[in-house]
């Protein structure tokens, strides 16, 4: 198991691609927290031991998973540390932009369809 002849014969560490993995992993996780997180919702508002869990714990944990999950692809040689970045920062971003954009739109979609 520990031998360094083992190489990978394709390999996509060149720069200007983004992590897909690590992109899908931080739309994912962010966009599940942040609907999670949204103050509209009963069922979060009366339960505190959940709301506690979601607001204090689950951004721990996350954090910690995503982190190693990136820094894993990079110790492995799949990705370089700039595709990793990359893939965080435009996971990030895309969760952010459909929440607060995109996501309003749609709820708000079948009061402006019935209105006459």
């Amino acid at each position: 198991m520990i031998t360094s002849e083992v190489k990978t014969s394709l390999c996509f560490t060149g720069y200007g691609n983004p992590s897909d993995e690590v992109t899908l992993n931080f739309f994912v996780h962010t966009s599940l927290f942040l609907h999670a997180t949204d103050r509209s919702d009963f069922a979060i508002r009366r339960r505190p031991v959940l709301r506690s869990f979601v607001n204090c714990v689950w951004p721990f944990l996350a954090i910690g998973y995503l982190s190693l999950h990136m820094f894993g692809l990079v110790l492995l040689g799949a990705n370089s540390l700039n595709q990793v970045l990359f893939g965080a920062s435009f996971g990030f971003t895309m969760a952010m932009i459909l929440n607060f954009w995109v996501k309003p739109v749609f709820l708000d979609l079948q009061r402006r369809l019935t209105k006459k």
